[in-house]
């Protein structure tokens, strides 16, 4: 989220980031939801677009290939 998630298209696939435009989405569902946004607790309420969009982020910030797995994996 600090690093510009929801506003940097580098991030997104095609699809996802007219998902996000058309949804007007800026942060996860629950991100502020005190039920589901410990410190220690996952992110919730994320769908596969976003979920991407972390793992490039993600990728560029460790120089690793990350990605979600596949259906078989």
């Amino acid at each position: 989220m600090t690093e510009g998630g929801y506003t940097e298209k580098s991030f997104w696939s095609e699809e996802g980031w007219l998902w996000l435009l058309s949804q007007n989405v800026v942060q996860p569902a629950y991100w502020n939801d005190k039920l589901f946004s410990e410190d220690n607790q996952p992110v919730v309420g994320i769908n596969w677009h976003e979920a991407t969009a972390y793992a490039n982020w993600l990728s560029g910030e460790t120089n690793l290939i990350i990605r979600l797995p596949t259906e078989e994996e």
